[in-house]
């Protein structure tokens, strides 16, 4: 519909948006203004008249060569042809932008979605969609095939043949993403090669998608900007990535509705080869265009599905079943003659996309062979080495029959060795070639370049950076960053003696992934080749946003490439929990670390890297940074901590080295199964129950040693109840005094109600998350105490009562910043509800207060010094809950004999109140059931202990779950049943 001269605006980063304001909105919106101010203030605005003009004449040329063969066919002087396969093939790669979850979770899509919407393309873009016989009658005859064909890129950047055929994975730093955050944080750290590479990237968006137009270089008057390439592609949100028709059962799709058959991809793509939406400009007048005869004149951005809207001439109506529309996946159906010439045109002007049709990416691997290797360094001080890593594969039965290196400037200058060692001599820049020989393929090459620099470096034999002067680059040291930020000057200094540290802005500064770092000058390696660092840090966490963290890094090639030595973030480097306010320490807030490398090889030179990862969480404060030859290295002293004695199956295990002198760690966990891991603070994972043993060898240069503790780690079945959220408890106050805690009224206790518990659990432990302390004693105990409920719904009877020492808490709270977990003497049986809490003394001097949260439903109490039991809703005005939480068997696992399940059925269930027990060689001695709400409701003594078959009717029992309990000769088990009358 070409009205007028309209200026159609061509840039590199010109982003069409095609979006949702909210997912429940259920409608398609534009943000184009803002746009549009991006683009002016970019300065990337270049005129289009000459771009639709240079369409106009592709466009010409296009239809004058259908018109020659039509005419010929008529002449009989060439055949008609079906056309059988796509005229444009395009490479597709698709990067699955997630929040850490498991494949087929939340953002972290399935291969079956993804290839699901890539079905959908192919069969948009070839016009074989099933609905497209939906299309009204009056449009039928402008609907045409554009004739692209999407296939899946099979190698990466670097050569590799991909794991998932089509698909890049990555973590990002935000859990939603904006167009601006997106295009700044994640096309450019993601994007592959855009000339060979369509790029499409799925994740959290928080509209539906965007697309960037194509570039036109070779065009009179058209500013070419390179630097457009790294953003080039679309982005889609996740739930609508993908078609429910293709996928029925994934649950982001169903989430996704009314935009989830495929329909928003199609729309972004055609955005990505030059398409407009139908109504043209954002003016919305019947003056705009969107240079195609063929759509009907609108000034409406349709939505939901009307087919019978008035388009701008009488007696037409709107196309609104056009993929370039607003209106739902399910209305959408055709592109017309004129958006597929616009399209083809495009493919053969456009840089970005033409070269796309060349590429090789998408090829099928068949019979072949790879060049792939890595490089330890790529830049080397004379005399050094470097070591080439061999990774070149065959596929489709091919074998590799040899490979031929060829090292200009390195000794040796050639090799047929799989990976070798060279060494360099001589300064400059030097290439290496691998030659991969395959039998019966071709061969096939890889080709890098390396620099060798002089090895007159001045260095020191140590160096310190306190900020007291607050220099940063004193002594050589110098920092980085990848953005405008910079670390900033504090006068909260470390443990007081310090007047001023450094901080790295993350609550502050909206960064992702944001790298701030310090580089210590060159360091000589002492003769014993063992280094000594030491920081001090203060981080406040937010468990609600993502974590940010500090790396301790080391170069041994004058900074080419750092390798990781040490790295915290979160939750394991914090020193200050759920700090939902810009982090300030304090001077008790900050944790000294000291850490000790041994250099292998023949380096003569060493720095160091002290990176702030920064995702915006909150801020991360160093102090004290010191570099030294460990000279007075010694024997390893070996001592260890662990998180918890006792731990479910479904937690993670934290071991703490507290040796001194050491550089190399190996942990041994050994029980029902053996597990080893390395580092100084590393995490575990058990997979069997039982008693572990922990055993950590610590070496040096000097001696190796090791300790073991017996018993360290019991591994149980269960579950942790729990009546808050960690992320967002506080240590409350009122009237400047601890709420959960020792407060002027003397309180006896606190406690926090459990209900629901079921029957026949066992309590292993009680976990108390102290907010913090004032410990004068630490040899000093109080008690943790368990009670029955009355008939009132308060604390009763006492039913437990251990001892807990004030210096565990005292661990946990300023060095761990960790819940404490009270394993009891002995596993007790509970009742289907219970109080557990704390007993609050106040002779020792010792005090300390318990985290809480505020709640509609709070279930804390208190006992006050005149025996009152109240709840915080009657004492406090404000229902709250106690961060006290229990850890407990799984409902009815009483029995010792792992075989007593396959000893006993019960059947048929779900019943009526009435079915049989049977039982195998087993002694029954009594049967009990109780409903839902933990009540008896039947129970049996059974005189004959071996009978085979015992019938039990219910009286008039009401529908629902009951649990019935069998006492054995060899133990107690549960089972569930099902009454439905």
């Amino acid at each position: 519909m070409i009205k007028n001269n309209f200026l159609f605006v061509v840039c590199f980063i010109f982003i069409l948006h095609f979006s949702l304001s909210s997912e429940s909105s259920a409608q398609r919106t534009c943000e184009t203004t803002e746009t549009e101010h991006f683009l002016k203030n970019k300065d990337h605005i270049a005129g289009s008249e000459a771009f639709e003009n240079k369409i106009k004449q592709v466009r010409a040329n296009i239809a004058e060569q259908k018109r020659r063969e039509q005419e010929l066919q008529k002449k009989g002087i060439i055949a008609k042809t079906n056309q059988t396969e796509s005229t444009y093939k395009i490479p597709v790669i698709v990067h699955v932008i997630h929040n850490g979850e498991a494949i087929g979770e939340g953002t972290n899509i399935s291969a079956e979605q993804i290839y699901g919407q890539i079905e959908v393309l192919n069969e948009d873009f070839n016009f074989r969609n099933p609905d497209r016989d939906e299309t009204l009658d009056i449009f039928k005859d402008v609907a045409d095939n554009p004739s692209i064909e999407f296939v899946m890129a099979t190698v990466d950047p670097e050569g590799r043949p991909l794991d998932e055929v089509g698909i890049h994975r990555a973590k990002g730093c935000l859990t939603t993403w904006s167009q601006a955050s997106f295009n700044t944080y994640v096309k450019p750290n993601t994007v592959w090669n855009p000339n060979l590479y369509f790029n499409i990237w799925v994740a959290n968006y928080t509209k539906l998608g965007y697309a960037q137009f194509p570039v036109f270089s070779d065009l009179d008057g058209i500013k070419d900007e390179n630097g457009a390439a790294n953003t080039d592609g679309i982005v889609v949100r996740y739930k609508s990535f993908g078609s429910i028709k293709k996928t029925p059962n994934i649950p982001q799709l169903i989430e996704g509705a009314p935009f989830n058959e495929g329909r928003t991809t199609t729309h972004e793509v055609g955005h990505f080869f030059g398409l407009m939406h139908t109504w043209g400009d954002e003016n919305l007048s019947c003056a705009s265009d969107d240079f195609c005869e063929d759509t009907p004149n609108t000034k409406v951005r349709q939505s939901g599905c009307n087919l019978n809207e008035e388009a701008c001439v009488e007696g037409e109506i709107i196309m609104s079943q056009n993929f370039m529309d607003y209106t739902d996946d399910r209305c959408m159906t055709l592109f017309t003659k004129d958006q597929v010439e616009r399209m083809h045109a495009v493919l053969d002007i456009s840089p970005r996309r033409g070269t796309l049709l060349d590429s090789d990416v998408a090829e099928p691997l068949g019979k072949n062979v790879f060049a792939i290797f890595e490089t330890s360094k790529n830049r080397v001080i004379k005399g050094g080495n470097i070591m080439f890593d061999n990774q070149s594969l065959a596929t489709g039965g091919a074998t590799i029959q040899g490979y031929e290196w060829t090292f200009d400037g390195g000794t040796p200058t050639t090799s047929i060795e799989k990976s070798p060692t060279i060494t360099y001599n001589q300064t400059g820049k030097y290439w290496v070639t691998l030659k991969v020989i395959g039998d019966e393929v071709s061969d096939k090459y890889k080709v890098v370049q390396i620099e060798v620099i002089d090895d007159n470096i001045v260095a020191l034999n140590q160096t310190s950076l306190n900020f007291e002067d607050r220099n940063f680059e004193r002594e050589g040291w110098s920092f980085e960053r990848s953005d405008i930020t910079n670390w900033r000057i504090s006068s909260n200094g470390a443990y007081g003696t310090s007047n001023f540290s450094v901080y790295a802005p993350n609550a502050t500064f909206r960064a992702c992934e944001t790298e701030l770092s310090f580089i210590s000058p060159f360091i000589n390696i002492p003769s014993n080749r063992t280094v000594e660092i030491s920081f001090d840090v203060a981080y406040g966490f937010d468990e609600d946003k993502l974590p940010d963290s500090l790396e301790i890094s080391y170069s041994t090639d004058a900074g080419d490439k750092f390798k990781t030595l040490w790295k915290k973030g979160g939750y394991d480097i914090r020193t200050a929990v759920n700090q939902k306010n810009t982090f300030t320490p304090s001077s008790s807030q900050w944790k000294s670390y000291k850490l000790y490398l041994e250099v292998e090889g023949d380096s003569r030179f060493i720095q160091f890297k002290f990176q702030n990862i920064g995702a915006n969480n909150n801020n991360l404060y160093l102090d004290n940074l010191q570099i030294r030859q460990a000279t007075d290295l010694q024997a390893p002293v070996v001592d260890f901590d662990i998180s918890y004695p006792l731990l479910l199956l479904s937690e993670t295990g934290y071991l703490y080295s507290q040796s001194e002198f050491g550089v190399d760690f190996t942990w041994t966990v050994a029980g029902n199964t053996n597990l080893q891991t390395t580092g100084i603070s590393p995490q575990i994972n058990f997979t069997q129950e039982g008693l572990y043993d922990v055993t950590l060898q610590v070496s040096n240069t000097i001696a190796t040693k090791e300790r073991t503790e017996s018993d360290a780690i019991k591994v149980v079945e269960g579950s942790r109840v729990t009546n808050i959220s960690p992320k967002n408890v506080i240590d409350e106050e009122i009237n400047g005094k601890a709420l959960a805690g020792h407060d002027e009224q003397a309180t006896i206790h606190k406690a926090e109600f459990f209900n629901g518990l079921g029957v026949g659990r066992k309590l292993y432990a009680v976990d108390i998350f102290f907010a913090d302390a004032d410990i004068s004693n630490p040899n000093e105990t109080f008690d943790v105490v368990l009670w029955s409920v009355d008939n009132d719904g308060k604390p009763s009877e006492e039913l437990y009562r251990q001892n807990v020492s004030y210096s565990l808490i005292e661990k946990d709270i300023f060095e761990r910043k960790q819940f404490t977990r009270v394993v009891l003497d002995e596993p007790q049986s509970i009742p289907n509800q219970i109080f557990a809490g704390v007993a609050l003394e106040y002779e020792s001097g010792n005090t300390f207060s318990i985290f809480t949260e505020k709640k509609q439903e709070g279930k804390g109490w208190e006992q006050k010094s005149n025996n009152d039991w109240l709840a915080y809703s009657t004492s406090r005005g404000q229902n709250y809950s106690n961060a006290i939480s229990i850890v407990v068997s799984p409902e009815g696992v009483l029995g010792t004999d792992n075989n007593l399940d396959d000893q006993i059925k019960l059947y048929p269930n779900p019943n009526n109140g009435n079915f049989q027990l049977e039982t195998q060689n087993i002694g029954i001695e009594s049967v009990e059931v109780y409903n839902s709400i933990g009540q008896r409701v039947y129970q049996k003594a059974i005189p004959n202990a071996f009978l085979s078959t015992f019938e039990i009717q219910l009286h008039r029992p009401s529908n629902g779950m009951y649990l019935v309990k069998i006492q054995t000769h060899k133990g107690v088990i549960t089972r569930k049943i099902i009454i439905q009358n």
